[in-house]
């Protein structure tokens, strides 16, 4: 079973990423599959193909892990790219202090599934196809304010990954609350 570490944003701040996909979707710029609003979510850590004999195990120490609730802030948008060419569009969040203490504590906690270079957090909006105009693009990303949303995370979940023609599709395992 492919698996993932996450966190879903609330509702409100999903609602809120689904406007900014369609703000910055502009067919003569760029082909974008905009991540769907369920589908919403920020990657603590992959797992890969995982053993089912092993997602017990994996759920116990996740349970095991101790952590408080904090608040972070939605950021810059911005793209990741491979050889220069746009791959994906996304959202930043601040400060990065507590979510990267967490990710910290998952990874220790499930170190036999690889260790995870911890990167700026963000949450993938858009998985860019093709770019028509690379500089007009990235001009409209550079010159789109944000609103400043924040919101608590007061927990963390294990999912479960399938990927189908339409892109991977996520489903919730378990939640861990931060307490």
């Amino acid at each position: 079973m492919r698996l993932f570490i996450g966190i879903a944003p609330p509702k409100d701040i999903k609602n809120y990423l689904f406007k900014i996909q369609n703000n910055l979707k502009d067919n003569t710029l760029v082909k974008m599959r905009l991540e769907g609003k369920t589908q919403l979510h920020l990657t603590l850590k992959f797992l890969g193909e995982i053993p089912e004999e092993d997602i017990g195990l994996i759920k116990k120490e996740l349970r095991e892990i101790k952590y408080f609730p904090f608040k972070i802030n939605l950021s810059n948008i911005g793209t990741f790219a491979s050889g220069g060419t746009l791959t994906v569009l996304w959202i930043g969040l601040k400060p990065k202090g507590e979510i990267i203490e967490l990710q910290k504590q998952i990874d220790q906690a499930t170190l036999k599934y690889g260790s995870i270079k911890l990167e700026n957090p963000h949450i993938t909006i858009g998985r860019i196809k093709s770019v028509k105009n690379k500089k007009k693009f990235l001009d409209k990303i550079n010159n789109f304010k944000t609103e400043d949303l924040n919101f608590i995370v007061d927990e963390f979940c294990l999912y479960k990954s399938k990927l189908t023609k339409d892109g991977a599709r996520y489903e919730i395992l378990e939640r861990y609350l931060l307490k």
